[in-house]
């Protein structure tokens, strides 16, 4: 993708940055109340299915996907398997958009009128994202991400997404705090491994009791998973992980250093198996 809206260095900065699939589906609904008050049958301009068509090469165009070319019949009209595949299509192209690929889809809409500029934003509060969208006056959208805080290991009470979590991970790997760097890695795993759920009923479970679960749904291999448990229970036993002890820690960091990259690893993968609707092999 070569963005517009973003800079290069935006998207390097989003490549550890998690958008939910709620968000995602809530675009596509809010997306879909404009569809919805179009009509399906108006010969004249057909806009119902010229509105969808719009939308699905948008968010094509950013994943490089090919663009449909929408040509009615010799009298201009428009088949019902034609307006059924737009329909179907809309309700999933969203869905394949990484963190980037939707804030600069999302600028996009809003700039073309497709969205309101205070709906984007409340969307991406409730993302948790870094980014916020801001009008010009020359009534172009821009968006400004959010640095990370100096310090963001120092406020017990953050809910911390991905992107912070890498950023205390290696942090924390290069002053040579490496409970600290498990401590992360292991919130890091539970975070994307909820989000690969999908399921409200796993937001305030830890990650031991739906392993089983996320270990059927995800399509990482079955010992890669495993790892990522041995990793998860480290954390609650390893000194200075999580808990306050007087032992001194264990890990070395060399291994530290493994367990970040592998860290970094499976978020990209997770991040690309939900854009790609991968699941796991029977």
């Amino acid at each position: 993708m070569m963005p517009i809206f973003l800079t290069t260095d935006d998207v390097e900065t989003l490549e550890y940055e998690l958008i939910p699939t709620s968000a995602r589906v809530k675009l596509t609904r809010l997306l879909g109340r404009s569809v919805n008050q179009l009509p399906i049958d108006e010969p004249e301009t057909h806009s119902h299915i010229r509105f969808l068509n719009r939308v699905i090469n948008k968010a094509n165009n950013l994943v490089e996907r090919p663009i449909y070319v929408l040509e009615s019949d010799y009298w201009g009209h428009y088949s019902a398997a034609e307006i059924a595949w737009h329909e179907s299509e809309f309700e999933v192209c969203i869905r394949r958009l990484d963190a980037a690929q939707f804030i600069e889809f999302l600028a996009d809409v809003v700039e073309e009128h497709l969205l309101e500029l205070d709906v984007a934003n409340d969307l991406l509060v409730e993302a948790d994202s870094s980014a916020k969208l801001r009008k010009e006056q020359s009534g172009r959208i821009s968006v400004s991400i959010a640095p990370l805080a100096g310090n963001v290991a120092l406020d017990p009470e953050a809910n911390p997404n991905l992107r912070t979590l890498v950023s205390r991970m290696d942090a924390a790997l290069k002053r040579g705090d490496y409970a600290d760097a498990l401590g992360n890695s292991a919130q890091a795993i539970e975070v994307i491994s909820k989000e690969t759920m999908g399921t409200p009923s796993v937001a305030n479970e830890t990650f031991g009791s739906y392993f089983e679960g996320y270990k059927n749904k995800t399509g990482l291999p079955a010992e890669v998973v495993d790892w990522m448990l041995e990793i998860y229970k480290r954390r609650n036993t390893e000194p200075l992980a999580s808990h306050g002890q007087l032992e001194p820690p264990q890990i070395s960091g060399e291994e530290t250093a493994l367990i970040v990259e592998m860290t970094k690893a499976l978020i990209r993968y997770e991040r690309w198996s939900s854009t790609n609707n991968v699941t796991a092999t029977p």
